[in-house]
């Protein structure tokens, strides 16, 4: 089975957000676009969401861009990037809401009806409020049940 690699966001994110292109190529899967191979490339101009589709097609509307941030004001679809990357590096700049809890899956394929049946999650959430926060394993900048994130490291929500 090939894995098309995508970044995934369910969460708002600040600008800035980027991934390091690919040195080797992988094979492309149906109309998801190119595969970039070269120096760091933006995944978010500040402005835009041309970078940006829903998982398996689906309706981004609820999605924008406020004040140079990627966000959604309700419980909406994925958003995955319109071009696959191999192997990368993601530099990022996030916020939540109090409570918050949500996450950028990589590595994910649209087979499923649920990316999180195929990927691995980086944990977004407000460490302070939201229940995962207790347990390192599900905290903020873990590698969701997987690899704990170091405790003390996230601000507070906002």
């Amino acid at each position: 089975m090939k894995h098309s690699v995508r970044a995934v966001l369910a969460i708002a994110l600040a600008s800035g957000v980027g991934a390091c292109a690919p040195p080797q190529q992988m094979s492309q899967r149906g109309a998801a676009g190119p595969v970039t191979a070269g120096p760091w490339h933006s995944l978010f101009d500040g402005k835009t969401m041309d970078q940006w589709r829903g998982y398996r097609n689906a309706d981004i509307s609820a999605w924008h861009v406020v004040d140079g941030t990627i966000t959604k004001d309700t419980t909406t679809s994925d958003i995955v990037t319109r071009t696959q990357y191999a192997n990368f590096e993601l530099e990022i700049d996030w916020k939540i809401s109090k409570g918050g809890n949500s996450g950028i899956f990589y590595r994910g394929t649209e087979e499923y009806d649920h990316i999180y049946w195929t990927a691995p999650e980086f944990q977004l959430l407000d460490d302070a409020n939201a229940p995962d926060g207790r347990d390192r394993l599900t905290a903020a900048g873990s590698d969701y049940a997987v690899y704990p994130s170091p405790a003390g490291i996230v601000k507070p929500a906002g």
